[in-house]
Parts: C-alpha cells; sequence; structure tokens
C-alpha cells in the first residue's frame, strides 16, 4: 500500500509529539533538589517568582498580571532580606543563608524585566533568563 505525503506527516506529528510527551514526563519525574544555604522564607519566595514566571511565559496570565504579583513578592523579599541583614550584622557572606542573596538580585531582575516588557521594551527572553538564574538557586 502506498503512503501518501499527508500520512506521513501525520505519522511524524505523531512521532513527535509522543517523544515531547516522554521527555516531558521524564523532567517531571526529576526530583529537585532544595539548594543549599537558603532559609526557608527565601525558598518560598523563590518558588512564587519562578512559579508567576511560568504562569506568564505560559500564557496563564498577562504581563500587567505578572507584574503585580512580582512587585509584591518582590518588595516582600526586600524587607525580608533587609531582616535578615539585620540579625547577621549587616551582610550575609558566609552564613547559613548565604544564598538568599541570589534569590533576592534575581528577583528583582525579574521584576525588571517584566516591567520592561509591561512598558512595551522588554523581551520574554529576559524574563525566561531571570527565572531559571532563580530555579538554579533554589534547585540543585
Amino acid at each position: 500500500k502506498e503512503y501518501s505525503t499527508m500520512d506521513n506527516t501525520v505519522r511524524f506529528r505523531a512521532a513527535v509529539s509522543l517523544l515531547l510527551l516522554l521527555c516531558i514526563l521524564l523532567l517531571s519525574s526529576c526530583e529537585k533538589t532544595r539548594g543549599d544555604d537558603i532559609s526557608d522564607i527565601m525558598y518560598d519566595y523563590g518558588c512564587a517568582a519562578v512559579e508567576i514566571a511560568d504562569d506568564y511565559l505560559s500564557g496563564r496570565i498577562t504581563i500587567e498580571d505578572a507584574y503585580t504579583k512580582i512587585k509584591s513578592n518582590c518588595n516582600r523579599q526586600e524587607n525580608h532580606y533587609n531582616y535578615e541583614c539585620k540579625e547577621h550584622g549587616g551582610t550575609l557572606i558566609d552564613t547559613e543563608i548565604s544564598a538568599d542573596w541570589d534569590v533576592y538580585i534575581h528577583t528583582s531582575f525579574l521584576y525588571y524585566a517584566m516591567n520592561d516588557k509591561k512598558n512595551g521594551t522588554g523581551v520574554d527572553s529576559e524574563i525566561k533568563e531571570e527565572r531559571d538564574e532563580i530555579a538554579k538557586v533554589i534547585w540543585k
């Protein structure tokens, strides 16, 4: 029996879809390990920041909603980070929560990237880049 180009296209798409599904299942089964040197609160803030970025990048929320959420998250992080610095003598360098700075700074950069996007001067790749930087800190 002869197969038409249409049959081959359908088969190819089915194969690609199956491959993507297997990749997604494999990646989702990988256990994320919490990063070292991060406080519980900043870990939670970092997870929330990644989720906000993911929600925007996947189209579940608008850039305006994402910006509002990340601005609130960033403000709470700043307050907590400043409190932590006071508790540790002004700096978190060489403390058990030294990675909190990385979560805070990359969330700030994510906030700026979303602000730029909201104002028409930014691009999604900047948002994705900062999202990935936060993920590197909170999950090893």
